[in-house]
């Protein structure tokens, strides 16, 4: 027996409406808050995190624009053979900020009886838009901001001498 839509049960309209908003919202949460697993997904977590915020901060330093990274991250292996660490792990950042861009290291430290320690290797491949020439600019010619463009460059083996600002080299 069908019952006519206005006997039903009003709430049945929002079910739908709910159920779609937790499928959208759980896999965000889930991105978000990652469920680990073992001592490796711990420190490959806790070290992305503390690489992502050394990067920025150079990056705010340096005044970079569109800039992107990714990491090389270097866990040793005998990281298979210790336990999900039960309290939050350490991090400690053991080498200098004017190094970031070629190598960071740091060092993981789980506290407590059961803990351990790694030391753990970070090479960032940082890309910025850096200023090159669009052709071959003759010796003493005048530059201009024709002769220029901005070009997305892995600047993480680089030291110095870099311009990322048009004006700076026109």
């Amino acid at each position: 027996m069908k019952l006519p839509s206005y006997v039903r049960k009003p709430s049945f309209p929002f079910a739908a409406e709910i159920m779609l908003a937790l499928c959208c919202v759980l896999p965000v949460h889930a991105a978000v808050h990652p469920i680990q697993h073992s001592a490796r997904e711990q420190i490959n977590a806790l070290v992305l995190t503390a690489a992502s915020h050394e990067i920025d901060a150079l990056a705010h330093k340096q005044q970079w624009q569109d800039y992107r990274y990714t990491f090389n991250i270097y866990i040793p292996s005998a990281v298979s053979n210790s336990a999900l660490c039960a309290s939050a792990p350490q991090i400690t950042s053991s080498a200098s900020p004017e190094m970031a861009l070629s190598r960071m290291n740091f060092v993981v430290t789980c506290p407590g009886n059961a803990g351990w320690k790694y030391n753990v290797a970070v090479r960032p491949d940082v890309s910025v838009p850096v200023v090159m020439p669009k052709s071959l600019i003759a010796r003493d010619a005048v530059i201009t901001a024709d002769d220029l463009q901005l070009k997305k460059f892995n600047i993480s083996n680089q030291r110095e001498g870099l311009i990322t600002n048009m004006d700076e080299a026109i």
